[in-house]
C-alpha cells in the first residue's frame, strides 16, 4: 500500500509541480505527518525532492527528473474506457484504478499536452443519467462485471416484465445507457444475444465455465440494431399531424410517448407556417395525453382513433372544468 502512494506521489509531482504535504494528504487520505515520511522515505531513496519554504512554498522534484514511463495495471487500463464516466466507473470498483491511470498518463505527457489535459477535464463533464432520473445502483453489478471481465459463465435469477426465469448465460459486455446498465448475453439454450437490465437480477452465480463468444461478434454493432429494434417495435404505430410554428417546437419536450419521436415532414409548411409531420407513437391513450399539451397548435389528421381519443379528452377537461366552475 505504502509502495504503491510513493510512486503516487512521484508522477503527482511530476505531473503538477510544486505541491504541498496538506494536498497530498488530503488526495491520498492519510495524515500530514504520514506525507512528511513518505517523502523522507523518498530523499533516501534517491529520488531528487527538494521541499521549498514560505508561503507559497511546497515539494517538488529537481528539474528534469522523469522516472521511467509507469505501466498500467490491468484494472487501470480498464477503467481508461470510463474515463468520460467517473460515477460508471466508481460502481464498478474502478474509481481509484481510474484515477490512478490518469495520473500516470499525466506523467508521461509533455506540458503542452499536459495542459490540453486539464483544459478538457475544466471545461467538459458527461453525464449519463437523464434529469429527474436517479441512476440505478444494481446489487449484482460487480459480480457481472467480473464474469464479463473474465470471460466466465454466469447463472442468473431474472425477473422480466411478463415472467421470472432462471438461466445460464454467456456475458458478452456491459452497456451504460441514461444511467441504467444492461448485460448483452446469451442464453446457453438460444442462438442470438439478448439485453438484459441488470438491476433486474435477482440471483448471480459465478460458474467456472468459459464463455462461448459468438464470431466476430461487435458490442456496440449489437447495441446500435438492438436498440433501432426497440423503437420501432415500440412506437410502431404512426400519426400524422398538423403543427403550428409553435407547436413544431414544443413537440420534441412532451412525455414519452413521443419522446423519441422521429419527426418526418410530409410537406412544406402553409403561408401561416403549419407543418404536416408524420410522428410514432406506442399507445393511444399515452399519445393523447401528450398532444393535449399542445393545446390549439397541433391538429390529429390521422389515425381516426387518436383524433377521437384527444377530443373525449379535452372534453372531459371542459366538463371536469364547468363542474368545479363557481357562480
Amino acid at each position: 500500500m505504502r509502495a504503491s502512494r510513493l510512486m503516487e506521489i512521484v508522477l503527482q509531482l511530476e505531473a503538477r509541480g510544486r505541491t504541498t504535504a496538506p494536498e497530498l494528504a488530503r488526495q491520498f487520505g492519510v495524515s500530514v505527518r504520514t506525507i512528511f515520511r513518505d517523502m523522507d522515505a523518498l530523499a533516501e531513496a534517491g529520488v531528487p525532492i527538494y521541499a521549498d519554504r514560505g508561503a507559497t512554498g511546497g515539494y517538488r522534484l529537481v528539474d528534469g527528473y522523469r522516472m521511467r514511463p509507469p505501466m498500467l495495471t490491468r484494472q487501470e487500463a480498464s477503467a481508461l474506457w470510463l474515463a468520460g464516466q467517473p460515477e460508471a466507473a466508481r460502481r464498478l470498483g474502478l474509481g481509484d484504478a481510474l484515477q490512478s491511470a490518469e495520473t500516470k498518463l499525466l506523467a508521461v505527457m509533455g506540458p503542452v499536452e499536459r495542459g490540453e489535459a486539464h483544459l478538457v477535464r475544466e471545461r467538459l463533464h458527461i453525464e449519463g443519467a437523464g434529469w429527474f432520473g436517479a441512476s440505478d445502483e444494481p446489487p449484482f453489478l460487480k459480480m457481472v462485471m467480473e464474469a464479463v471481465w473474465t470471460g466466465r459463465v454466469i447463472r442468473v435469477r431474472y425477473t422480466s416484465w411478463t415472467a421470472e426465469g432462471v438461466y445460464v448465460l454467456d456475458p458478452l459486455g456491459l452497456v451504460l445507457k441514461g444511467g441504467i446498465w444492461y448485460m448483452v448475453a446469451r442464453r446457453r439454450d438460444q442462438s442470438e444475444p439478448r439485453t438484459y437490465r441488470i438491476s433486474a437480477i435477482r440471483e448471480v452465480t459465478l460458474r467456472e465455465e468459459s464463455v462461448e463468444r459468438p464470431p466476430g461478434f461487435d458490442l456496440a454493432a449489437y447495441w446500435r440494431d438492438a436498440e433501432a429494434g426497440f423503437v420501432t417495435r415500440v412506437y410502431s404505430q404512426q400519426a400524422i399531424l398538423r403543427l403550428s410554428p409553435k407547436g413544431r417546437r414544443e413537440i420534441p419536450h412532451l412525455g414519452t410517448a413521443l419522446y423519441l419521436a422521429r419527426l418526418t415532414a410530409l410537406a412544406e409548411p402553409d403561408d401561416e407556417g403549419w407543418e404536416t409531420v408524420r410522428v410514432p407513437f406506442e399507445r393511444v391513450d399515452e399519445a393523447a395525453s401528450d398532444l393535449l399539451r399542445l393545446g390549439p397548435e397541433a391538429e390529429v389528421l390521422e389515425p381516426a382513433g387518436l383524433r377521437q381519443a384527444v377530443y373525449r379528452l379535452a372534453l372531459q377537461v371542459v366538463q371536469f372544468l364547468d363542474g368545479r366552475r363557481t357562480p
